[in-house]
């Protein structure tokens, strides 16, 4: 009976040394693993874009980074003190080591947390601003939209439009490009009306019969995509598509799936090289990728796996361990980093310049112009 007790005693032992073991390899294992925060908009009207970020993600944990990094999504629904709280339990109960945001308005509001926490934030907005007022730990891979301003101004003033009208959301993201636009001495002249819509705007109606009164042989056109189906139905109504040029620039990218492009047929487009004059690695990765999101992949996705792979490459330079101080010196130094989405050199305040090129809206494609 002793022997017997003696036994299992000892096997108990023994299990309890494994598990030991176990758990220390696995605590060791974890350790090594940076983790990623994301906080997109998985519901509601932007979801579908929020869905393909989430849906790239999981591609490159699959097919590039095994065991390296480890990415936590939480739903933002575009609500700022949505995106707030789920910056204090990735920050507080997820340990998460990086946090990548969507929009201006959530970004903005969790810029404070993440430099308390001391997290590096890389963000999707276009608000000409945000690196700045980031302080050091705010990163920007993404279209720069003042850039795009200063090539819209070069087409216009190039291709001779006589009143030309600016048609906008009203929010810093879009009013700054519009104040770099309105600059240029020769641009103002040319300049028939500024058209602002808001963020609660549903009827386009006055908005667009108040262009229609303008008679503009080109009307430039910057907000979010959703807004797009009611506004170019109502806009068609007062306009001939025939008589005037649109001309736009990111947003003419992230369309609602039930948007008909035929609304923006023949649009000039500035946009990121990428997608508009692919080269031979770009398309191969589009392809790739494609079969795992069961839809051509927009900017989004580039940008994604560009912002991943920059965190790989830490990872692999520094063998997973993560030091704030280290990651934010190892990203302001890239320079012309040839990125998925083209080449990327940071500034000093953390934003990025890549090349854009004009594109043109063909039978619902858009192709390389000029």
């Amino acid at each position: 009976m002793k022997k017997k007790l003696t036994i299992i005693s000892a096997g108990v032992i023994l299990i309890s040394i494994i598990l030991f073991l176990l758990n220390i390899s696995c605590s060791k294992r974890e350790k090594n693993i940076i983790k990623i925060g994301a906080i997109l908009p998985l519901t509601e009207k932007l979801s579908y874009l929020g869905q393909e970020i989430q849906m790239t993600m999981q591609f490159f944990e699959k097919n590039y980074s095994i065991n390296k990094i480890k990415i936590i999504a939480e739903d933002s629904k575009m609500n700022p003190k949505t995106g707030v709280n789920a910056a204090q339990k990735l920050f507080n109960m997820d340990k998460v080591n990086v946090v990548i945001t969507f929009g201006t308005s959530v970004s903005r509001a969790i810029l404070p947390i993440s430099q308390s926490y001391k997290v590096p934030q890389f963000v999707y907005s276009i608000d000409p601003f945000i690196c700045r007022d980031g302080k050091g730990n705010v990163f920007r891979v993404f279209y720069n939209a003042e850039l795009a301003a200063q090539k819209m101004v070069n087409l216009i003033l190039q291709r001779g439009y006589k009143k030309v009208i600016l048609f906008h959301l009203n929010g810093e993201a879009w009013n700054h490009p519009v104040k770099i636009m309105l600059k240029n001495p020769s641009f103002v002249k040319v300049v028939v009306g500024e058209v602002m819509w808001d963020k609660i705007t549903t009827d386009f109606t006055p908005l667009c019969a108040k262009i229609s009164s303008l008679n503009p042989d080109a009307i430039i056109i910057m907000g979010y995509a959703s807004y797009f189906p009611s506004l170019f139905k109502t806009l068609w109504q007062y306009l001939s598509p025939q008589k005037v040029q649109i001309i736009g620039g990111l947003d003419f990218l992230e369309l609602p799936p039930t948007f008909d492009k035929k609304f923006i047929e023949n649009a000039y487009i500035i946009g990121p090289q990428c997608l508009i004059n692919p080269t031979t690695k770009q398309l191969q990765v589009a392809k790739e990728i494609e079969r795992f999101l069961g839809k051509k992949p927009s900017h989004f996705t580039f940008y994604t796996l560009d912002i991943l792979n920059i965190i790989l490459n830490y990872t692999n330079e520094y063998k997973g361990v993560f030091s704030y101080r280290n990651f934010v010196k190892y990203v302001k130094n890239l320079k012309s980093y040839q990125g998925f989405s083209g080449i990327i050199t940071f500034t000093k305040n953390g934003d990025t310049y890549s090349s854009l090129e004009w594109g043109i809206i063909k039978n619902g494609e858009i192709v390389p112009w000029r």
